[in-house]
């Protein structure tokens, strides 16, 4: 059966974390279309969070005392495409021992996230594009009824769809009732500054015994270095799984998977490895201290990237100019990514 999900937004407390640039861009503009009765397109990698996305949309809405109903479009097996989307009447065939309400009804008033849309099959596709077209629906045996729908359809992929629809894989048709309005959702490595958050929400989602989980210099150099193909999910499993592992409370290297060290730098060079030590010799550090460390860091790897040049340094790290002066002067680096610091 395929995956599933209906609830009303009072019921869903989660919270879209963002401080970023890119990804407050996004939800600034899908906070505004979220207000307006149109299609919404998300795309981006896996891990990105448009699931939880198609949810906030949802509670921006006027639809948010409506129904949520979320299903993966990939998992539809072929034989229950139309029970599954738009239901059928007992005895409409065999084995239908009771009426079953399809997810459109489901999702009437209210939003239907068709999740994975890429992945569909030609038939879910065709199915689809009729219902979308003709606004009404009809249950398997309804002798002809029409059934109005007035779902709001968010719909996501990590696909090219443009690419799919070059090779005949999806129906351009369908492609354009879905994308009324598009975002594409910036990947984690491009939304760095919300790494301190997410860490802190995913510590304290998996804490033990209601304590979160700290970390080592090490560890928490590795969670800021790291480009994070899997994206947020990748982050949030590592956290789940650290959390599990960790000795004593603290997480280290060895608590983490080991693709994220150390080639998963994004310069494949660990950053420094020198720490103020406890009595048992394990590195720890407070949050805001591996914050200040590993900025510093990415500053310094940035300036050497750019050979100098501030206005590009200041570009990769995602800051103004006048940030990178005042950071570079704070933490006492020159402009060719070097100490300016005698004592050091």
């Amino acid at each position: 059966m395929p995956e599933q999900e209906t609830q009303n937004a009072s019921e869903d407390k989660d919270k879209f974390i963002a401080v970023s640039r890119p990804m407050l861009d996004v939800l600034r503009r899908l906070e505004r279309a979220a207000k307006r009765d149109v299609s919404i397109f998300l795309y981006g990698q896996t891990g990105t969070g448009k699931s939880m996305l198609a949810k906030w949309i949802h509670q921006k809405s006027h639809r948010s005392n409506c129904p949520y109903v979320a299903v993966s479009c990939a998992a539809i097996p072929e034989s229950l495409i139309e029970s599954q989307l738009f239901g059928h009447e007992r005895g409409s065939f065999t084995g239908a021992n009771q009426k079953r309400i399809g997810l459109f009804e489901r999702a009437q008033n209210g939003t239907l996230f068709l999740d994975e849309i890429g992945d569909a099959s030609p038939e879910v596709q065709k199915k689809l594009l009729r219902a979308l077209q003709e606004r009404t629906i009809e249950r398997i045996g309804g002798a002809g009824k029409p059934i109005p729908i007035s779902a709001r359809i968010i719909s996501a992929t990590n696909k090219n769809l443009p690419e799919e629809i070059k090779k005949d894989a999806f129906r351009e048709d369908l492609y354009q009732r879905l994308k009324a309005v598009a975002f594409r959702i910036p990947p984690l490595r491009k939304r760095r500054k919300d790494l301190p958050l997410l860490i802190e929400a995913f510590a304290e989602k998996y804490a033990e015994g209601g304590k979160p989980v700290q970390f080592s210099q090490e560890a928490m150099s590795i969670l800021f270095m790291y480009e994070y193909p899997g994206n947020v999910r990748e982050l949030k499993n590592a956290i789940s799984n650290a959390s599990i592992y960790a000795a004593g409370g603290v997480v280290h290297p060895e608590h983490l998977p080991k693709e994220m060290t150390p080639s998963g730098y994004s310069d494949g060079t660990p950053p420094s490895q020198s720490a103020d030590r406890n009595e048992e010799g394990d590195a720890q550090v407070s949050l805001p201290d591996a914050l200040e460390r590993v900025e510093r860091t990415m500053i310094v790897q940035a300036l050497r990237a750019a050979k100098g040049v501030q206005s590009r340094a200041a570009k990769q790290l995602g800051i103004t100019e006048r940030g990178l002066r005042y950071k570079l002067k704070k933490y006492k680096i020159g402009f060719d990514g070097n100490s300016t610091d005698e004592t050091s």
